[in-house]
């Protein structure tokens, strides 16, 4: 119980501490929501679901999805697909593609407007 304590108090610590920090990088997180909803997205020019053009085109659209959810950091799935679904494999596996393409673009701008300063 006193383990249960002691990580309980040092997270909330850390997450009051987040919540009072401010943003280094001057862009307003509204903005930054914006502007991934609408970026242009580079989609794969192939996918393990080629051969399946409904899977492909399910896996593409959750690969937009997840590139601009990754493009802000974020690693929510909105609209997650029901199990039940015919095209579930093909879009939580284009999600979770897309995520990490999304994620590491935006970690390279990030290093190169770092290096730029």
């Amino acid at each position: 119980m006193r383990a249960f304590t002691t990580i309980f108090i040092c997270g909330a610590v850390l997450i009051l501490a987040g919540c009072k920090s401010e943003s280094r990088t001057g862009i307003d997180p509204v903005q930054e929501l914006a502007a991934a909803k609408v970026a242009a997205v580079p989609l794969p020019a192939t996918t393990p679901f080629d051969s399946l053009p409904g899977e492909r085109a399910a896996y593409l659209e959750a690969y937009r999805d997840g590139y601009r959810s990754g493009l802000v950091s974020l690693n929510v799935l909105i609209g997650q697909p029901a199990v039940g679904d015919s095209f579930y494999s093909a879009r939580t596996n284009g999600w979770q593609t897309g995520v990490s393409a999304g994620f590491s673009a935006h970690f390279t701008e990030v290093m190169q407007k770092g290096h730029q300063q």
